[in-house]
C-alpha cells in the first residue's frame, strides 16, 4: 500500500519526486506536512503559486501545473539514510512519468535523484546526463527542515534553484502553466501577513527543534524541547523538568498571526486566551525570532 497517493495527471509542467513520505506527512495524509519543510514556501516565493498553499491543499497543485510523487511509495521514513535498495521503485516511477508525460521531472534533493538514476549528481539544476526518454530532469536542494534555508548549493540558495526551475519552465514551449510572478515574487517576495505567519511559525518550530531550548524572558533559565506530535509541541519548564507543557501548534500559529498584526511578539498575558491561560511558553517561543521578523514590510 502506498504511503501517499500520487498527485499526478496529464498536462503538468513538472512532477516533483521525493524520496519517501515522512512520518508527519504519512500521518496527516498530505505531502510535505512537516512544519519545518519549506516546500510550499519555495513554490510560492519562486512564483509557481499565487499564494502560500497549506499542506492540506496539496491536491490543488495540478492547477499550477505541478504533480507530486515519491520514489519509495511503500515506505514511511523521515530519514533518507534509513532507506535501502529494495525500497526504490524505479520502474514504477518511470512508468508513471512516461504515462502522464509532464514537461519535466524535478527531484526534491540529490538523494532522490541519485537513488533513481544510480548516477552521482555532479551539479544542481538541469541534468544533462539523463532523462525519462527525453523528458528533462531537474534537481533542486531538498526542502527538508534539516537543510538550512540560507545554505548555498553551487553558488545559489534553495530558493534561487526553485526560481531557476520556474524560469526554465517559463522558457520551455508547452509549459508555463504556473501564474506569472508578482513584483514581490520577483524580489524573492515579501509574503502577505497570513503567509508570513505560516512561515514564521514553521521557523520557530525548526529553531526550537534545532537548539533544543528557548530562553525565559528574563534570561534566567529556559524551556527545554521535549518532542513534537502532529498537533502539539511538548516542552519542559525550568522549575520542574518532569512536568510537560503541551503547546498546541495551532495556538502558536495564531499567536504568530496576531504578533504580525501588532508588529511585535505577543506577551504572556496576551497569549493566555490561546492556550487556556497558559500563554507563557508560547510567549517565550515567539521570542526565538527577533522582533523585526513580525513586521510586515
Amino acid at each position: 500500500m502506498d504511503a501517499l497517493a500520487d498527485i499526478i495527471c496529464a498536462g503538468l509542467d513538472v512532477v516533483v519526486v521525493g524520496t519517501s513520505a515522512g512520518e508527519t506527512s504519512a500521518r496527516r495524509g498530505h505531502y510535505y506536512s512537516d512544519p519545518t519543510n519549506s516546500f510550499y514556501r519555495e513554490l510560492h516565493v519562486a512564483g509557481f503559486t499565487d499564494r502560500l498553499l497549506r499542506p492540506d491543499e496539496d491536491h490543488l497543485l495540478p492547477r499550477y501545473g505541478i504533480g507530486l510523487t515519491d520514489l519509495a511509495k511503500g515506505v514511511v521514513s523521515s530519514d533518507d539514510g534509513a532507506l535501502a535498495e529494495p525500497d526504490w521503485d524505479r520502474s514504477r516511477l518511470e512508468d508513471k512519468i512516461l504515462t502522464w508525460h509532464p514537461t519535466a521531472v524535478c527531484f526534491n534533493g540529490k538523494e532522490a535523484f541519485e537513488a533513481w538514476s544510480q548516477l552521482s549528481a555532479s551539479d544542481w539544476g538541469l541534468q544533462a546526463s539523463t532523462s525519462f526518454e527525453g523528458i528533462p530532469v531537474f534537481v533542486v536542494p531538498s526542502t527538508s527542515g534539516r537543510v538550512l534555508r540560507s545554505a548555498r548549493f553551487g553558488g545559489r540558495t534553495r530558493a534561487e534553484w526553485f526560481a531557476a526551475l520556474r524560469s526554465w519552465l517559463a522558457a520551455t514551449p508547452g509549459a508555463s502553466r504556473a501564474p506569472s510572478p508578482t513584483q514581490d515574487d520577483r524580489n524573492m517576495g515579501h509574503p502577505s501577513r497570513d503567509d508570513q505567519a505560516y512561515i514564521l511559525a514553521a521557523d520557530i518550530v525548526a529553531r526550537f527543534e534545532s537548539e533544543k531550548r528557548a530562553p525565559y524572558l528574563d534570561g534566567d533559565g529556559y524551556l527545554r524541547y521535549g518532542e513534537r506530535s502532529a498537533v502539539h509541541l511538548i516542552v519542559y519548564r525550568r522549575h520542574n523538568n518532569q512536568k510537560p507543557w503541551m503547546v498546541p501548534l495551532e495556538a502558536l500559529r495564531e499567536a504568530v498571526s496576531q504578533s504580525c498584526a501588532l508588529g511585535r511578539p505577543l506577551r504572556a498575558g496576551e497569549c493566555n486566551a490561546l492556550c487556556n491561560r497558559r500563554g507563557t511558553p508560547i510567549s517565550i517561543l515567539l521570542r526565538l525570532l527577533p522582533d523585526s521578523r513580525y513586521r510586515t514590510p
